[in-house]
């Protein structure tokens, strides 16, 4: 249930960036749009909604489905036309990246040259215990010595890259000194 917050406000949209963890290449967008039922869209102003719309033989959206019209069309017409949709395939990246991430943390934990590590604000019982042990991908950890240490680290890494982009396609290691 969504309660909108605003008096005066009918329609909701918010966007982001879903590229980041769902498809890593920067050509994932994501969204929603709420419309709260309640906006006369046969006032004068939108035609649109009460014309007949020749892409679905002349249906009249206000006429047709009332105070939904909005969500009606956004849905067959919008959604149709520019595709925001994403791919469903993406899931089984994620789950993939989450099960990396998962075997990286423990394989850190046995390490003696590690310090600590964190995976995304759970602990790692807790980890255990999620849902299909979906938590997330990200994971810092600190490494026993100076920034050095650290650095030289990097260097040695092969299929790993040194990046700032977070979220990105590939695996990634940042240094914050």
């Amino acid at each position: 249930m969504v309660i909108l917050r605003y008096p005066f406000v009918n329609l909701y949209v918010h966007s982001l960036s879903a590229t980041k963890w769902i498809g890593g290449h920067r050509t994932t967008i994501g969204g929603v749009v709420i419309d709260e039922g309640k906006f006369p869209w046969n006032n004068g102003r939108f035609l649109i909604f009460t014309n007949k719309n020749p892409d679905y033989y002349g249906l009249i959206y206000w006429e047709t489905f009332g105070y939904n019209a909005f969500t009606i069309k956004t849905r067959s017409k919008i959604t149709r036309n520019i595709g925001p949709c994403q791919n469903p395939f993406y899931q089984y990246k994620v789950h993939r990246q989450v099960e990396n991430a998962l075997e990286l943390a423990r394989w850190l934990e046995s390490r003696d040259d590690i310090l600590w590590f964190h995976i995304q604000d759970l602990n790692h019982i807790l980890i255990m215990k999620m849902p299909k042990n979906i938590y997330g991908m990200d994971l810092t950890f600190g490494v026993k010595g100076d920034a050095n240490v650290g650095a030289t680290l990097i260097d040695t890494l092969q299929l790993v890259s040194y990046l700032a982009y977070v979220g990105d396609e590939k695996t990634l290691v940042m240094h914050p000194a």
